[in-house]
């Protein structure tokens, strides 16, 4: 997909809620308000590391036109959709939680999970250990 030219003159930056996005195929797409149907692609997501966004969350853009229709280009983040921690069980054993996640990327469960237990340092610890063991 060409992009041919950035719609806007004075670099304007919009909105949307992630529809969907393949992180395996690296694309997906937004749906804005204004103008409907974004295109993404991870080369455009400005974030360190593995890029990807899930769906709900909702990112900021500059708006490109393709020979396609509406590309974003340097999307970020504004706020993350509220998920579910992805684990069957979790249960406190001799005082530490303990997660028995689905089968999958253990180091992206074990972000999530980290995400929503920030508070306890015990479990970050743990956490970095295990995200540390994996690479």
């Amino acid at each position: 997909m060409d992009i041919n030219d950035t719609d806007d003159v004075n670099d304007a930056r919009y909105q949307a809620v992630v529809r969907w996005f393949n992180p395996d195929k690296g694309y997906g797409f937004a749906d804005n308000d204004e103008f409907g149907e974004v295109f993404i692609h991870y080369t455009s997501i400005e974030m360190n590391g593995y890029r990807e966004v899930d769906e709900g969350d909702i990112i900021e853009f500059r708006r490109a036109v393709t020979d396609k229709g509406f590309a974003a280009e340097l999307i970020t983040i504004v706020k993350k959709a509220e998920k579910e921690v992805p684990c069957v069980e979790s249960s406190k054993v001799a005082n530490k939680l303990r997660f028995v996640v689905p089968t999958g990327s253990p180091v992206r469960a074990a972000a999530v999970i980290k995400q929503h237990y920030q508070d306890e340092g015990e479990l970050e610890v743990l956490i970095d250990q295990l995200l540390v063991a994996e690479l």
